[in-house]
């Protein structure tokens, strides 16, 4: 089986910046909430890669048909499609300091990154799966 040229990366955007500005402080909302929400994202998206992970390891050692696979890995890409539209691309940054809303930006596309290099995983494995069931 072909391997996707596929990186695993573990964000760092675990902290976030203190606002300097106590106005600023006062009149938003609190900036760590997008970032919590992005950080529990990122664990999800974890968790299925890992999984995704563990059918490609079981699919190798033949301890599951290429069918049972394919079928374990549709619907981790559908866990994968909820996370990004329902997910990631819905945590707002509106309202947060200059800081924070880049901070959240910046790790909303790398998340998203993460994900459709997931997806392109995902796709290399389909095609190593139809290949399996033709031969």
């Amino acid at each position: 089986m072909g391997e996707a040229a596929y990186e695993e990366t573990k964000l760092p955007y675990t902290q976030v910046q203190a606002r300097s500005d106590s106005s600023e402080a006062q009149s938003s909302p609190h900036p760590a909430d997008p970032i919590v929400q992005l950080e529990q994202l990122q664990d999800q998206l974890s968790k299925v890669e890992s999984e995704i992970s563990t059918v490609k390891q079981e699919l190798k050692a033949q301890s599951i048909p290429p069918r049972q696979a394919r079928d374990a890995l549709a619907q981790l890409e559908a866990q994968l499609d909820r996370l990004q539209c329902k997910g990631i691309d819905s945590v707002s940054t509106a309202g947060l300091p200059a800081t924070a809303e880049e901070t959240a930006r910046t790790f909303r596309k790398e998340l998203t990154r993460k994900a459709q290099r997931l997806q392109s995983y995902l796709d290399d494995l389909f095609e190593a799966i139809t290949a399996m069931s033709t031969k």
